[in-house]
């Protein structure tokens, strides 16, 4: 059974506890920091997003829709190292992309990978993402058709 999984707004009440989410040190050197996220949702647009388990931050999540690309992006998608392993991931992602799946202008999803995070490329793929065999700023690019 999946965790319910929740998508929520960042708030002046949990935005602190977004920046407050930490990667393993294996992972560290994989993403940009949270706070850098929020404020490139903020200043460069997109939806940024804090992924809860009942009423637990697990993870955060910020995407773009471009609806001339008929489109959206997974801009980063992070899961908090104490809740890895426990399926919050997988379950973050099928949650993600139903929800930008619904949105009438998106036929496809694409994120990119950075090197060496296979953990990432196992848990996309397993969701049905496939390398498209281009690279952007030395990242993999992984597309999910959902129309």
């Amino acid at each position: 059974m999946r965790p319910s999984i929740q998508l929520r707004p960042i708030t002046a009440e949990n935005w602190e506890e977004v920046v407050a989410l930490r990667l393993s040190p294996g992972q560290k050197h994989l993403f940009a920091p949270n706070w850098y996220s929020l404020l490139q949702a903020h200043y460069e647009g997109g939806e940024a997003r804090a992924i809860y388990a009942g009423g637990t931050i697990v993870g955060f999540v910020h995407y773009a829709f471009f609806p001339q690309a008929q489109g959206c992006q997974i801009l980063r998608f992070m899961i908090d190292q104490e809740f890895q392993g426990f399926g919050y991931g997988r379950a973050a992602l099928m949650v993600l992309i139903e929800h930008l799946a619904a949105a009438p202008s998106v036929n496809a999803i694409w994120l990119t990978v950075a090197p060496g995070n296979a953990g990432a490329v196992a848990l996309f793929e397993s969701a049905g993402f496939v390398a498209t065999g281009q690279v952007d700023f030395d990242e993999a690019v992984y597309q999910l058709a959902v129309r």
